[in-house]
């Protein structure tokens, strides 16, 4: 009989080597032909699967995406009604947020190196708009996974008074965004981003 291919799991060991190629290269050096090599596979099997470079880039991104949400918050079939993000298991906890905001901060060397990635794909998507398109289905992804957990929490009396879910959600995420920044660049190491997304949350929720 013949072996069953799983497409799936090839198509994420092309992202992979593409995300090994722009970890080690840069974005400017990902064609097909690099990917192939890095993936120790055919170039013909890589154009099986993707016809052109953009078309690779962004799968590759879209999968970096996935991965992250899938770490911080759950496998995509735990997902609520829309498509918009799992129902948290316990909705009054602090935990989901957690989880979602300390996601990016890079500890070791594989999590800087898959940081630098995702940052390589912001810059460019600035410039293009099919792969600002996925960048944007993650980021309001994240937000209204955030704006829904601590609509929860706030219903069941674990924040504070005064907080607005969905604006919170955007301070949140734009605070861990800038904590990754300057975990990135060395000007502030990594406990430190921790300590400061945690002093937030201390604040948004009532002590249990």
């Amino acid at each position: 009989m013949p072996r069953q291919v799983d497409h799936r799991q090839r198509r994420r060991q092309i992202a992979e080597a593409v995300w090994s190629v722009m970890a080690t290269r840069g974005l400017d050096a990902v064609s097909l032909r690099e990917v192939a090599a890095e993936a120790g596979i055919s170039m013909g099997r890589v154009q099986h699967y993707f016809s052109s470079k953009d078309a690779m880039i962004l799968h590759a991104c879209e999968a970096m995406a996935e991965a992250a949400y899938e770490d911080a918050v759950g496998s995509p079939a735990d997902a609520g009604a829309g498509g918009e993000g799992p129902v948290p298991a316990e909705p009054a906890s602090r935990h989901p947020v957690r989880n979602v905001l300390l996601a990016g901060i890079p500890h070791d060397e594989t999590h800087r190196l898959g940081a630098g990635v995702w940052f390589a794909f912001l810059t460019k998507a600035a410039v293009w708009p099919e792969l600002a398109t996925v960048v944007r289905r993650q980021l309001d992804g994240a937000h209204a996974f955030l704006a829904s957990t601590l609509g929860e929490a706030d219903a069941a009396g674990s924040l504070r008074d005064g907080v607005d879910p969905a604006a919170e959600a955007v301070a949140l995420l734009a605070l861990a965004d800038g904590v990754v920044l300057r975990v990135m660049v060395g000007s502030l190491d990594p406990q430190s981003a921790v300590a400061a997304v945690d002093a937030r949350i201390a604040e948004l929720f009532i002590a249990p």
